[in-house]
């Protein structure tokens, strides 16, 4: 009887303390932690280092009396205006985290990581979306298991070369920073599948890029200061999404369709001018393309022509050249029966220098919506519109003399027909 005062006298003491350093809500947060392993403070009022010291604390001493809780596999500080993460995986809390595999501190006011949160060698999901980081820890490096990796909408203008080391990151999110280059030791990931660079200051990417050719699946590099790509991007033959809109490209490399997995390619917003042609004598790789490629995208680009290898696309189902300098179509209709007569879909041609519309466009025989606004048209050809799968065309915006007359007693007056 003797041996429990002590005991029940430090569970009143405990539960107490409790009481007075956390409120109601982060109190109910921890009991439930105890139950599912996940610990959420989203709704809570932790706004401190040291209430989140005190909430951690309490997790440990109620782990403490009342044992056979699950370990702590998810920790949640999100939105919690934090300035200071250090009690995550400090020494009086190392125990409590020692099997945590995800950490969310976004929407706080972070403007460094704690080396403390790099010591937690079981964590495989990191989300600091939404801070104030201006560097990271030269330590990050040392997280093993770490496969996702989201730093979007911060200050880093420089990342360490001992990023490149942790081994199993798969997704990594700099989206929103002001990196202006990276570092050549970049090119070292050796399973990195997911990256996103949006709205960045790239001007270049590294020579050695290729180096990511056996596992990168994704790439958005939307909204950087691009003038051009290295050679050894043509080597990413992984590489199943594509996003360089919003760009200085003014031009793609020569080898650029050995993407051959490539699936969809928004290249919008550059000043390209001519794209790369494909020549059936090239490279393998270029084949294996077209019977990947579904979409692409080159609106609001410089393009004067098509190369006749775009008819070869097999499976590309929407095209969108909207925007450019194209005063004709003849590549997609160059010969009879070719790939691309029997994929296309959709064919966006809005805002570019089209005096005509070949009588051949009928070859597209899968063609569904048809996009010719804003040209230099003056004449619609008759025949078109017996093409049995063409349901929309948009013809607005031109200097037409005349429309189709059975077109126009359906409805078609204003350039449109459905």
């Amino acid at each position: 009887m003797q041996a429990l005062l002590p005991l029940r006298f430090v569970s009143w003491l405990s539960a107490t303390t409790l009481r007075v350093l956390l409120c109601k809500a982060t109190r109910s947060a921890v009991v439930q932690a105890l139950g599912d392993g996940q610990l959420y403070l989203e709704e809570t009022e932790v706004h401190s280092a040291f209430r989140l010291w005190c909430t951690l604390l309490a997790v440990r001493i109620m782990q403490w009396l009342k044992p056979g809780g699950r370990p702590m596999k998810i920790l949640s500080v999100s939105g919690q205006e934090l300035s200071d993460i250090s009690p995550i995986g400090s020494w009086a809390t190392r125990s409590v985290l020692a099997q945590l595999t995800k950490l969310d501190a976004s929407c706080n006011k972070l403007s460094s990581v704690p080396d403390s949160v790099t010591t937690m060698t079981m964590l495989r999901t990191l989300d600091l979306t939404d801070n104030r980081l201006v560097a990271l820890p030269r330590a990050i490096g040392h997280m093993p298991k770490l496969a996702s990796l989201r730093l979007t909408c911060n200050r880093i203008v420089e990342l360490p070369p001992s990023l490149s080391m942790v081994a199993g990151i798969r997704t990594l999110n700099l989206d929103d920073n002001r990196l202006e280059r990276l570092p050549d030791e970049f090119c070292n990931f050796k399973n990195l599948q997911s990256l996103s660079l949006v709205g960045n200051r790239l001007t270049s990417l590294p020579d050695r890029i290729g180096k990511l050719a056996p596992t990168l699946r994704s790439t958005n590099l939307t909204g950087n200061c691009l003038t051009c790509l290295p050679d050894s991007f043509c080597e990413l033959v992984s590489l199943g999404e594509l996003a360089l809109t919003g760009n200085s490209l003014t031009a793609l490399p020569s080898e650029f369709w050995k993407l051959s997995s490539l699936q969809d390619l928004q290249g919008m917003g550059n000043c390209i001018g001519k794209l790369p042609h494909w020549s059936a004598s090239g490279a393998a790789g270029g084949q294996a393309l077209f019977q990947s490629l579904k979409t692409v995208n080159f609106c609001g680009n410089q393009l004067v022509e098509l190369p006749a290898s775009v008819s070869s696309f097999a499976c590309l189902s929407e095209l969108n050249l909207v925007g450019n300098r194209l005063a004709s179509l003849s590549a997609l209709v160059v010969q009879p029966d070719l790939p691309l007569h029997r994929s296309l879909k959709v064919l966006w041609l809005h805002s570019n220098q089209l005096t005509a519309v070949p009588l051949e466009i009928c070859r597209l025989k899968s063609l569904t919506t048809l996009g010719l606004a804003h040209n230099r048209l003056s004449d619609f050809p008759t025949a078109l519109c017996a093409c049995s799968s063409l349901r929309t065309v948009w013809l607005e915006g031109n200097p037409l003399t005349r429309l189709p007359g059975e077109r126009q007693r359906r409805g078609c007056g204003r350039g449109v027909c459905p």
